[in-house]
């Protein structure tokens, strides 16, 4: 059995909010718990995910993630906590201040379970081989205005239940 990981946040939002921000603002405790939850993520699946992801600006222009990459990320154990606690505004940062973003890259338990796509000019984007499960599809949609960086991560939870193909619209509302 794996050792539970213990995870702080700061802001800017998991990217899951994971993919964004700088470390400023309010951090929080985040026990990861017993990695070994993670198992039924690995390795392939019948499930396929297909979606588009955008957001509606104010003066109704889409601005889509084109070009960006699309994580899909299980929604279990710890990376559960960390997006829930995301969405309250505070980013999660392992103990040692690394984004979970980070960790999820970079350590070989988590980067074989967070699968990567790409966003198409159109904001489209497709994985495939999924397994059954909760994930959630996060990216980035920024552009600049004014010479500031606008926008940033959203995402949203998803399932899926089987061979049938799941399709997710990933928009403002998702906002992290």
């Amino acid at each position: 059995m794996m050792a539970a990981m213990s995870f702080r946040l700061a802001p800017a939002v998991l990217a899951m909010p994971l993919l964004a921000g700088c470390l400023t603002g309010p951090t929080q405790e985040v026990d990861l718990g017993d990695v070994s939850v993670f198992d039924a993520y690995r390795g392939g699946g019948p499930g396929t995910v297909v979606g588009q992801a955008f957001i509606r600006r104010d003066n109704g222009s889409v601005v889509t993630c084109a070009g960006d990459k699309v994580l899909l990320i299980p929604y279990a154990g710890g990376f559960s906590k960390a997006w829930d606690v995301a969405q309250t505004g505070v980013q999660p940062v392992s103990g040692s201040g690394r984004r979970i973003s980070e960790m999820a890259g970079s350590d070989p338990r988590f980067s074989e379970i967070v699968r990567r796509s790409q966003c198409d000019a159109q904001g489209n984007f497709r994985f495939n081989n999924v397994p059954v499960g909760r994930w959630v599809v996060f990216t980035q949609v920024t552009w600049e205005a004014d010479d500031v960086r606008r926008g940033g991560g959203i995402g949203r939870r998803i399932a899926v239940t089987g061979a049938k193909p799941v399709e997710v619209l990933v928009t403002n509302a998702d906002r992290n």
